[in-house]
């Protein structure tokens, strides 16, 4: 026997819009061979003792997706009947699915860092184990602790161009999301590295502060130094519970660039924080001194 409509019809996802209780219905739709499609129906229950009810009947064969309100928003199960094959009596049953209510599983960070050369924010994971993980919310956590999605995005990266992590440490968060939108649970908080330093002159010594790498656990801190034009070399490494780090340089008129580097413990992964730069001005002793006179006054001596 031919078959008008070759193939059973397929259902891809039945997904919900629980504000309105929209039902949004894909399938992969069998071809008509013999010209013998009529049209098809579609069936729901909204519960597995309650028997089918027809929600609907169409008449385009070219569709593959439909929308529809339904009365409520519990977990219906639904099914596709196609008429007629080429004998003009037999039809076609699709799979029975229920609504996709199941989020992904949780997604977690990698790191986030500062780019070498933007000086940006850079957010990184690994990709979600659930097979239909359509995207990602990126959070940014605010001093109060509220998460606020920032972006959306398919990728397994982020570059947040918004924000400074030059001016203070910057927070963030993610969640997978499915293709009808349903969101893992937020992931842990990440912090990037916030550099600053201070220049003493009298020392001839910079002193290196930084806030610590949150995320994971630290197994130590690398410090690299360029000095004017060279490149950046390592110029020292302290363990996880320090963060900071003194500079003695030699001399005066260049200028010292610093930046960090977290290690991840038993981890080749790591995060580096923003740069932070100082111009040492050339000192030399000022013109003409010399003591003009010296006088006990009071018993306290007065030098002019």
């Amino acid at each position: 026997m031919s078959f008008g409509l070759e193939g059973r019809p397929k259902i891809r996802r039945a997904c919900l819009n629980r504000s309105d209780s929209t039902l949004n219905l894909q399938w992969n739709r069998p071809s008509d061979n013999c010209l013998s499609f009529t049209h098809f129906n579609l069936y729901g229950r909204d519960n597995p003792l309650s028997i089918y009810q027809l929600l609907g009947t169409y008449t385009d064969n070219s569709i593959n997706s439909l929308n529809r309100q339904l009365p409520n928003t519990k977990q219906w199960e639904f099914f596709l009947v196609f008429h007629k094959a080429c004998n003009g009596v037999d039809s076609i049953y699709s799979d029975t699915v229920f609504i996709d209510n199941q989020a992904p599983s949780n997604s977690e960070l990698d790191s986030v860092s500062v780019d070498f050369t933007t000086q940006k924010a850079i957010v990184g994971w690994s990709k979600n184990a659930a097979l239909d993980v359509e995207g990602y919310y990126i959070y940014n956590v605010t001093g109060s602790g509220l998460n606020t999605i920032i972006s959306t995005t398919s990728s397994l990266n982020y570059t947040d161009n918004d924000r400074n992590p030059v001016n203070g440490s910057i927070s963030y968060k993610i969640a997978a999301l499915d293709s009808c939108k349903n969101a893992s649970l937020i992931s842990e908080e990440h912090r990037t590295i916030h550099l600053q330093s201070t220049y003493n002159p009298c020392n001839k010594t910079i002193n290196l502060q930084w806030t610590p790498y949150i995320g994971w656990e630290v197994d130590n801190y690398d410090i690299y130094l360029k000095i004017d034009a060279s490149n950046f070399a390592l110029i020292g490494t302290v363990i996880s519970n320090i963060t900071q780090f003194t500079y003695t340089f030699s001399n005066f008129g260049s200028t010292y660039c610093f930046y960090v580097r977290a290690h991840k413990k038993s981890s080749s992964i790591t995060s580096s924080s923003n740069i932070t730069c100082n111009a040492t001005n050339n000192i030399r002793p000022s013109d003409n001194s010399y003591i003009a006179k010296v006088s006990v006054i009071n018993e306290v001596v007065e030098f002019v």
